[in-house]
């Protein structure tokens, strides 16, 4: 029987006992507890045997044997915080305010109307459709381990002359001089403590030398130490070199003889190694060249002639040599030339690598490479370092030759773990954590399909010889469950994450902190599925469990309160999320210091929630913070860091700053493009961002090529059903649907809608997202009923999925008003548009971009009834908060001057309008240029002004304008194109010039019937106008049916009582006016006045026009009676 009392990994105290059924030995404790406590290595426990007061540590050279009838006491500390085969969980990051769910959130528009009463454009509010989210696992540090994607060598080819390299560059020492050096100069003991430096200037230096005469005097000069080995009778020793070491001067020199030993005892070769060592090889105290050919042609020979290069790292896991110029150089000779690449450590150090690597915990060798930098690389001579790098610089660029550093030492580290699977000395059993070690750095490069493949043999192979229910058979899937939901196939992995939950329940028990990590591995995928109330529950459950056997301030339970952080936030549940990331954020600082990964990491957290919360000063400055220290620790080149460069990109985004943010995202493509490969996740989310900037900026065409090369990579390497794949399918559609190709932005959209459907199910804030976006499609389209249908019952999913405070479901219920609106239903618009404003301002505050949106709307739905006083005084209020939070020149305040300039012009304000459209348009130019779609849209609404004015020539000049740069930058076949098309014949109908506007129309009328359909609202408002030119022209027998038909189909497809409607009617009364038909004319005036009346209001100009027509009807009238 033993009782143990066991110090854990979390630094919690706990007793047991337990029963000894065999007799065992120390190794096998050791491995019982291994396998208990997912301990990594025997290294990381130590063992004592109390004996009364006193104690005796048990060990390999103290090995006792524990039988079934002895009756001890043990103190058993387990040291290390990491389990075997798994990476610890860092608390996971959020690129995007997205979060978690799919960025194509619900659209929130904010009005502005263009045109002539009849018709309706609207200058968008950027929504949130494009922002690509890649979610970063519980189990595994995707965003913060370098992810290095193995390109293809395609270094340009340099033309060498192997046969002219200079004799210095030639000559090496036999393998066998080596020790004998060693022994000659004191032995290990001698040259312990004492690096290359130290040898070069205490022995070679002084030992290889010769006179010679110089200037008439006989002096004493250095030679290469393989010149004096000649010169002493010992050339036996001296030969062309085979193989060029590599390694730091400040590396013991014991180390590096050792690496190179032990490194031709375990390959040996039918030739004899001769190695080109330079403190042996090089006259010491001689400067080398500053010629470039010398650089970039005879030292690349001489690493030619020799074919090899062996570089000794030490320590494995930061070595020095990687820092230096030199070394940097000589991986490059040896890519450029093609020549074999080896690694060397001395055996201590390889078995610590081993030892580190063995069961899958890589990232301690990603890490280490994603502080390569070559440009940084440093030197002792200044001229070196400089020759060094002009080397790089002309050959192959420093980006270039990092990126193929990392491939060379993927390469070698697969090689090593595939010499180990290969190994007739490496039992079946030890096999499998070398599988696992392979498949997870295939996982942590980025070749998901291969790691896949990996981690699917290594749970087999677990489960044959280590049995279904071994700890480490459950690790294996706990990983591949693990990468399954970094791909995005939350099905297979959350059916995998509950079978290893619910085996380690049974094993190891509910408390066991590998139990608890499979609860809130499964909370994650909960998250990513929407499933918000179930992930809610697990990370309280984890926490809970966390508590009770943790240190308060243990990496796991600052992760599971971090993660909450990040449900709460996607919930919208932001002050709760506050709190929980500002306690994790001050925990880490004081933790693991200001600068630590998990630090930088809540830091980034809680600048996107400050800025889902509108504080978007805070946001900035933290950005800026989490960017700068990562560039400090990483290196700008890190994934990290290009992540978070990312961040930038979305927030310059949102406010407008678009300039900005196509520098920022550029250089994260190049970057990303350049060291992780064109198929990395983070490479594609830069090229998906680069076409949302696009988008935003009316590059249309520039955008559309870049989505398009997403969406084939994703289909390409995801699949067509995949999560992300339909978030580019999604953002292709969306832009198709800007340019004005509804039938194949609704195609693409209705697609979507049916994969997320099936593979997520219909409550997932995925579908919600495709749900809202295709009923803002048919409602483009004037397809009112169907567009109502979606977003009713959106509106009821997003209620009942994510609560009624939720931004998305807020959005949704905005976008229903919206369609009312645009129906002309004003009471159910102005019903739900307060029902937005108010619990945004409760919830978000009354400055907060979303809670603007929305008084914006509803002062558009007054302005739209006529109610100009609440209107201007609603947007007056708007827009001053708006340039407090925002600035004055973000797109939403010139969205809000927009439309109070048009309010100034329903009101009859026309200087006042005319000022602020000036002033509009200028500053858009500056911001977006003169040929973004929302200046074009300012240069049609001043043209509006000036037609009102009577300035008819300055008005047809710039419709004229507008007209042309719409074709140009649109198309002839846009809906804003055909607006123009109308907008400029109703100007020359109002005019009196019918020869010209009649084949304005009849164009407009044509196109619309055409792209548009017969019914949509475009097509009835030009329709209508080239029936009142007819009118106008007495051509009544042309000019009746088409009225009548329009009147006919307003009211059916945008109600009685519509304020299209209502213009059409008015239109078709002026008509019968004409003809004389004053009994069908007063029917129609006398029903519709009452009509606009009780819709629009009294004095709205509608109203007015009405009431004027039928009081000159009924003058006539009586005249006539």
């Amino acid at each position: 029987m033993i009782t143990a009392n066991f110090t854990t990994p979390m630094g919690k105290r706990i007793s047991s006992t337990f029963e000894i059924v065999v007799d065992f030995t120390y190794p096998t404790l050791v491995r019982y507890l291994m396998k208990s406590f997912q301990i990594a290595s025997s290294d990381d426990i130590c063992i004592r045997l109390i004996q009364g007061e006193s104690s005796v540590e048990l060990g390999k050279d103290n090995m006792k044997l524990l039988g079934t009838d002895q009756r001890l006491t043990l103190d058993v500390t387990m040291r290390l915080n990491r389990f075997a085969g798994i990476v610890s969980a860092p608390p996971v990051e959020s690129n995007t305010p997205d979060g978690v769910s799919d960025p194509s959130s619900p659209k929130t528009t904010v009005h502005g109307l263009v045109g002539k009463p009849m018709f309706q454009t609207y200058v968008k509010m950027p929504s949130s459709i494009s922002q690509e989210n890649f979610s970063v696992s519980d189990n595994f540090e995707l965003s913060r381990i370098a992810s290095i994607h193995a390109a293809d060598s395609n270094l340009p080819e340099v033309a060498l002359d192997v046969s002219d390299v200079p004799e210095e560059l030639s000559l090496g020492l036999k393998l066998s001089y080596l020790n004998e050096f060693v022994a000659k100069h004191g032995g290990r003991e001698g040259l312990t403590g004492k690096n290359t430096s130290n040898i070069c200037l205490e022995i070679v230096e002084i030992e290889a030398k010769r006179m010679k005469i110089i200037n008439s005097q006989l002096m004493e000069v250095n030679i290469p130490y393989t010149e004096h080995l000649k010169e002493i009778g010992k050339g036996n020793y001296v030969g062309k070199a085979n193989w060029f070491i590599s390694h730091s001067w400040e590396t013991s020199f014991l180390e590096v003889i050792d690496s190179i030993v032990s490194f031709f005892e375990a390959s040996p070769s039918q030739e004899e190694p001769v190695v080109w060592f330079a403190v042996f090889s090089v006259t010491q105290g001689k400067d080398l060249p500053d010629d470039f050919k010398w650089w970039n042609h005879t030292f690349l020979s001489a690493i030619k002639a020799m074919g090899n290069v062996l570089f000794v790292m030490v320590p494995w896991h930061n070595p020095d040599a990687l820092k230096r110029a030199w070394c940097v150089f000589e991986i490059f000779a040896c890519q450029i030339t093609h020549s074999r690449f080896e690694v060397a450590m001395p055996p201590p150090e390889k078995e610590r690598f081993l030892k580190g690597i063995k069961g899958g915990n890589v990232e301690g060798l990603l890490k280490m490479l994603s502080e390569v930098n070559s440009q940084k690389s440093i030197s002792h001579k200044a001229k070196d370092k400089k020759n060094i790098h002009l080397a790089i610089k002309e050959v192959v660029g420093f980006g270039r030759l990092d990126r193929e550093i990392f491939s060379v030492f993927e390469e070698w580290m697969l090689k090593t773990i595939q010499s180990q699977l290969a190994s007739e000395e490496v039992s079946e059993e030890e096999k499998i954590y070398w599988l696992a070690a392979k498949g997870m750095l295939c996982f942590h490069i980025g070749e998901y399909d291969n790691a896949e493949l990996i981690f699917i043999e290594c749970r087999d192979k677990s489960e044959k010889i280590l049995g279904e229910e071994d700890p480490d058979t459950l690790v294996s899937i706990h990983n591949l469950a693990s990468l399954y939901e970094t791909q995005g196939f939350y099905k297979k992995s959350e059916d995998l994450h509950l079978i290893c939950l619910a085996k380690r329940k049974l094993i190891m028990g509910e408390s066991h902190p590998s139990t608890i990590l499979s609860i809130n591995s499964l909370a994650g995928v909960y998250m990513c599925q929407g499933r918000y109330a179930e992930a809610e529950l697990l990370y309280v459950n984890c926490l809970e469990i966390f508590n009770n056997i943790m240190e308060e301030n243990h990496p796991y339970t600052l992760t599971t309160i971090g993660n909450l952080s990040t449900l709460y936030r996607i919930q919208g549940k932001y002050e709760k999320a506050e709190l929980f990331c500002i306690y994790c954020l001050e925990k880490s600082e004081k933790i693991y210091g200001k600068d630590h990964r998990y630090t930088l990491t809540y830091n980034t957290n809680l600048a996107v929630l400050n800025e889902c919360q509108g504080k978007n000063g805070s946001a900035e400055l933290l950005y800026i913070e989490s960017l700068k220290k990562r560039q400090r620790i990483f290196g700008e080149n890190h994934p990290n860091t290009i992540q978070s460069a990312l961040n930038f990109v979305g927030f310059y985004q949102k406010q407008g700053r678009y300039n900005e943010a196509e520098v920022v995202c550029t250089d994260c493509l190049e970057r990303s493009n350049q060291f992780l490969g064109e198929d990395h996740p983070i490479t594609i989310e830069s090229m998906n961002s680069l076409a949302q900037i696009n988008k935003f900026q009316g590059k249309y065409e520039k955008a559309e090529q870049i989505y398009i090369s997403c969406l084939k990579k994703k289909d390409k390497l995801l699949g067509k059903d995949h999560q992300s794949t339909l978030v580019s399918l999604n953002n292709l559609a969306s832009l198709y649907e800007s340019q004005g190709n509804y039938n194949k932005a609704e195609k693409m959209q209705t697609d979507c809608l049916e994969k997320r459907s099936r593979v997520l199910g219909r409550d997932h804030p995925d579908t919600l997202s495709s749900l809202n976006n295709l009923a803002g499609l048919y409602e483009k389209q004037a397809l009112y009923q169907k567009a109502e249908k979606l977003y009713i019952e959106c509106k009821e999913l997003s209620c009942k999925a994510l609560g009624e405070t939720h931004p998305d479901y807020l959005a949704t219920v905005n976008n229903l008003a919206k369609l009312f609106n645009d129906q002309g239903k004003h009471e159910k618009a102005e019903s739900l548009y307060v029902q937005c404003v108010e619990i945004s301002e409760r919830h978000l505050g009354e400055f907060h971009a979303d809670t603007l949106t929305y008084v914006n709307n509803l002062a558009t739905l007054y302005y739209t009834c006529g109610k100009y006083d609440k209107a201007e005084q609603m947007y007056i209020n708007s827009l001053s908060k708006c340039e407090q939070i925002m600035g004055k020149d973000h797109p939403d305040c010139l969205i809000t001057i927009n439309n109070l300039a048009l309010v100034y012009e329903g009101q009859g304000r026309y200087e006042k309008a005319e000022l602020l459209y000036v002033d509009l348009l200028e500053k858009s130019k500056q911001i977006f240029g003169q040929d973004h779609p929302s200046s074009i849209t300012y240069v049609n609404n001043l043209a509006m002004v000036y037609e009102s004015q009577g300035k008819y020539e300055s008005a047809e000049k710039m419709y004229i304008d507008c007209l042309e740069k719409r074709n140009r930058i649109l198309g002839e076949n846009h809906p804003d194109t055909l607006v123009s098309i109308n907008n400029l014949a109703a100007l020359y109908r109002y005019q009196g010039e019918n020869d010209k506007a009649e084949p304005l129309y009849v164009k407009c009328a044509s196109k619309c019937r055409e792209i548009l359909g017969e019914d949509h609202p475009i097509t009835l408002g030009s329709t209508a106008g080239l029936a009142v030119v007819y009118r106008n022209l007495k051509m009544y027998d042309k000019a009746e049916p088409m009225l009548v038909e329009c009147l006919k189909k307003c009211k059916i497809i945008l109600g009685d009582s519509h304020p299209n409607t209502l213009i059409t009617a008015n239109n078709l009364g002026e008509l019968y006016k004409n003809k004389g038909n004053y009994d069908k004319a007063m029917t129609l005036f006398a029903d519709y006045l009452m009509k606009s009346n009780e819709v629009l209001g009294y004095d709205h100009p509608t109203t007015v026009l009405i009431k004027n027509n039928l009081n000159s009807l009924k003058i006539k009238y009586f005249l006539r009676i």
